[in-house]
């Protein structure tokens, strides 16, 4: 802990201290702010200076604080104040019991960083960023330099805690995750998800610290790189196309079997299944399968000049939509299906009216896995440019969010 209170009362941040203060300090007993039991001061050569409760302890929050922890408190606290936002280390919220690494408020907002750098599970992740905002502050998760490990070049592995951890709410103008490396001073941004299941491709920005306002969130570039992005969704619909895992999951059994039962296999569908939504981030089901199933279930059964309606759209397949990650955070975003239907309606199988969806066309089914491949690659490529131009609709169209 980086804060304590000394006799008077007064509470004193150690790390803000010089060293003739710490050599003065070492003289003064201090108290933990949360339980009023004896703390020691600590100042050497490894550590920042703070405070750590003897050993015999039962304090809620004696649990020892790594070098990594402590800090990346006190390098956000310090952001806090460069950028001119009075801030409060290690704030105390005892009506439920925890306590936030940093608050500061961001002009009329509350806001409640947490900096963690050690695993912790989905529960206790939920539990305390609804604790958060059951107190009145926004929280603002910012994840150790290990929850990087996850990511090589543009694939990041979204598990559960990440999915449920990314933010889209002011500043934040598009879903976004944040790391930040206290060896480095350098916050990594991660934004542009573009997931099936637990793998997507994201954009990644690097940024010292020292560089980065509330500007940076609210004008973040949308770009993605395209020949990258390209590179990796065709590995990804190669994969689905041949089917080369070593263990097929429950949801992967019954996706064949549906596909049986039509007389299909993965090699056959069309190249217009499997195609990237951003905003599936929060779902447990792949892509290919509700994207497949509403082909089949639907679309399929639909003569060219006839409507699709949002109802039967979404009835097809709606059951696949119940598994997602919740989230504490306050964001809306566009159901998965509407976003694909909007594609199919770039792409020209569609077209939107104020009833629905007429459609235009059928996709064609290829023959062999050349043609399939050559079929991926075609619609891939005009995706790039489709998103180049249109991607706006992303962040600005009118949200139907997942119910």
């Amino acid at each position: 802990m980086l804060v304590a209170k000394n006799e008077l009362g007064k509470l004193i941040t150690a790390y803000k201290k010089n060293e003739q203060e710490i050599s003065q300090l070492r003289y003064e007993s201090f108290t933990c702010p949360e339980c009023n039991e004896k703390v020691i001061l600590k100042a050497g050569r490894i550590k920042v200076p703070h405070f750590a409760h003897e050993q015999q302890s039962s304090c809620s929050v004696r649990r020892g604080e790594s070098a990594e922890h402590l800090n990346g408190k006190m390098d956000i606290d310090q952001w806090c104040q460069y950028h001119g936002f009075a801030s409060t280390l290690e704030y105390s919220l005892p009506e439920i019991g925890q306590r936030i690494d940093v608050v500061a408020k961001i002009g009329r907002t509350p806001v409640a960083f947490e900096y963690q750098c050690a695993p912790i599970s989905l529960e206790e992740y939920e539990a305390r960023t609804n604790g958060i905002r059951k107190a009145g502050f926004m929280p603002v998760w910012i994840f150790g330099e290990k929850y990087l490990n996850a990511l090589y070049n543009h694939s990041f592995r979204l598990s559960p805690l990440m999915k449920s951890a990314i933010m889209k709410e002011p500043p934040f103008k598009q879903p976004i995750l944040l790391f930040y490396s206290t060896s480095q001073k350098r916050l990594t941004i991660l934004s542009q998800f573009f997931s099936s299941q637990f793998k997507c491709f994201v954009q990644r920005n690097y940024l010292p610290l020292q560089k980065v306002g509330i500007e940076t969130f609210q004008n973040m570039p949308m770009n993605v790189p395209l020949s990258s992005f390209k590179t990796y969704w065709l590995k990804e619909k190669q994969r689905l196309r041949t089917m080369q895992r070593k263990h097929i999951s429950e949801l992967d059994k019954k996706f064949m079997l549906m596909l049986y039962r039509q007389y299909l296999h993965p090699q056959y569908l069309p190249a217009c299944v499997h195609l990237p939504v951003q905003s599936s981030y929060r779902l447990l089901v792949p892509n290919y399968i509700w994207q497949t199933q509403f082909l089949l279930s639907c679309w399929r059964q639909k003569n060219i000049g006839e409507y699709i309606s949002w109802t039967e759209a979404l009835k097809s397949c709606n059951e696949l939509f119940t598994n997602t990650i919740t989230t504490q955070h306050s964001t809306h975003s566009i159901h998965p299906l509407y976003e694909y239907l909007t594609l199919l309606s770039w792409f020209g199988y569609l077209q939107k009216t104020p009833k629905g969806w007429i459609v235009l066309k059928h996709p064609r089914y290829p023959k062999t896995l050349d043609e399939a491949l050559l079929f991926d690659r075609n619609i891939l490529e005009h995706f790039g440019e489709t998103l180049m131009k249109k991607r706006s609709f992303f962040l600005h169209s009118v949200e139907v969010a997942i119910k």
